[in-house]
């Protein structure tokens, strides 16, 4: 089995260390578990430098050849699925069973891109003259800059890095530094499927010097990030000057909605899975439940019960539910939310206090019932749109808080009943009311044009309109 753990770079085909190295800490136990180097403007730039050489033969081969490719990397990141997925739950602390989900996930995006690179079709446009005619070709843009984040460190990367390889384009990844391993691993494995070298970079780091290296250079025509909405603005200022392409993912906020004629056990399994699932940190996380007053207490009562159910512990533990969090950063937000809210009357509904284990990277599922309309749990703010991992806040003011920007976010999560999925689907689509909704809602959207983003029970449904500053 090929050793998958680097502590080193790959640049230009080889793997480099460097003067000064960064620790990578279990976040399940505070041990350090390896650690990477700590490189800079200098070993960036001849990252991008190796990628823009190395696009050259890899955007002459075929669309065909080039799927070949990426397909055996497809295969070999399932062969290794399971060292991938205790290396990943290493790191990030997630549990085995979601960390094998994830490395499945991202093997995905491989695939579907080795496949759908062959499909990169132009276009014959009718002309304007009769000597004329006007042929549309789709060639690699240039070299791609990829940032990714540490919640999902292996389908983040694939999901960047697949359709660039699969259009012929040479890529630079700057993981984050609380989970590199992940992404190193995937570098061996791309070798190992035989991606020329150099046209594949893995760059770890200082942030500010890598990214400054990334959005200044002219051969990055392409920067893709997933993160803060605070970052990719400052990003979004720094490709300006060379006009690159962008693809940003940031933030999130989403509201999870239950309606009184919904199913309360279906609307109870999907907030679990929202809001738990990789401890409640992911940028489509529900951040605060919005119950309607007739199902109100009912939800209530067997949310509480059903998180009572849940397990914490590490990850590579059996039977684990919940992780731990990725830092003491973020258990330090979570507090912070969690005595704002109780300090407004918040109460936890779930007889099970939140766990204080050493280290301090613990809490357990907190459900909170409360009726005002100021925690800060449930509110949306654009200058500290961050994956902010908060605790259950679930609430019955509906009417009056429904169309306020405080719903906006990249998903909602909708609970009805079912025989109303086309119903909703095409108000939320077309931007008309229903009987319904104008009633139990108040829903004021005449010109907004609604899509349905996931679907948890009858719908999830995001605002185009409301999705501000999330970058998609």
């Amino acid at each position: 089995m090929t050793n998958l753990k680097r502590e080193a770079c790959l640049i230009g085909g080889e793997w480099i260390g460097g003067e000064q190295w960064i620790d990578v800490e279990d976040p399940a136990t505070g041990e350090i578990i390896g650690r990477v180097p700590r490189l800079g403007r200098v070993q960036t730039e001849q990252a991008i430098q190796a990628a823009a050489r190395a696009m050259g033969a890899w955007a002459q081969q075929t669309a065909l050849a080039r799927a070949r490719i990426l397909r055996r990397y497809y295969e070999l990141i399932m062969a290794h699925q399971d060292a991938l997925a205790a290396l990943l739950t290493q790191e990030q602390g997630k549990p085995l069973a979601e960390a094998r989900g994830e490395i499945a996930y991202a093997a995905a995006f491989i695939d579907w891109f080795a496949e759908e690179g062959r499909r990169s079709y132009g276009d014959t446009i009718p002309s304007h003259a009769p000597d004329k005619r006007i042929v549309v070709l789709k060639q690699p843009i240039g070299v791609v800059a990829a940032i990714t984040p540490w919640n999902f460190p292996a389908a983040m990367i694939t999901r960047k890095i697949g359709p660039a390889l699969a259009a012929g384009c040479g890529v630079v990844v700057k993981p984050a530094t609380q989970t590199p391993f992940t992404a190193l691993a995937l570098g061996v494995l791309a070798q190992e499927a035989g991606l020329p070298p150099g046209l594949l970079n893995i760059v770890t780091g200082s942030a500010a010097d890598i990214g400054a290296a990334l959005t200044e250079s002219e051969l990055v025509r392409k920067l893709s990030f997933t993160g803060s909405t605070e970052v990719g603005a400052r990003l979004y200022a720094q490709c300006a000057p060379t006009i690159k392409k962008l693809s940003l993912e940031l933030g999130g906020n989403a509201p999870f909605i239950v309606f009184d004629d919904a199913d309360v056990d279906a609307a109870v399994a999907g907030a679990l899975q929202s809001k738990f699932r990789n401890a409640g940190q992911t940028c489509v996380c529900a951040n605060r439940l919005y119950a309607q007053a007739g199902i109100h207490d009912v939800f209530v009562e067997r949310l509480a019960a059903a998180s009572r159910n849940l397990k914490v512990g590490a990850g590579s533990e059996d039977g684990v539910d919940i992780g731990p969090l990725i830092d003491d950063q973020a258990v330090a937000k979570v507090r912070q939310h969690i005595a704002d809210a109780t300090a407004k009357g918040a109460r936890d509904v779930g007889g099970n206090d939140y766990l204080d284990i050493v280290p301090a990277v613990w809490l357990g599922p907190l459900s909170l019932g409360s009726k005002a309309r100021e925690i800060n749990a449930a509110e949306y703010n654009d200058d500290t749109n961050k994956q902010q991992r908060k605790p259950n806040v679930v609430r019955g003011l509906f009417a009056d808080v429904v169309d306020t920007p405080r719903l906006s976010g990249t998903a909602w999560y909708m609970f009805a009943d079912p025989a109303l999925e086309p119903v909703i689907e095409v108000a939320f689509l077309n931007g008309v009311q229903t009987p319904t909704m104008e009633q139990e809602m108040n829903f004021r959207t005449d010109g907004v044009s609604w899509k349905v983003v996931h679907r948890y029970g009858v719908a999830a449904i995001g605002w185009r309109g409301a999705v501000r500053n999330a970058g998609v």
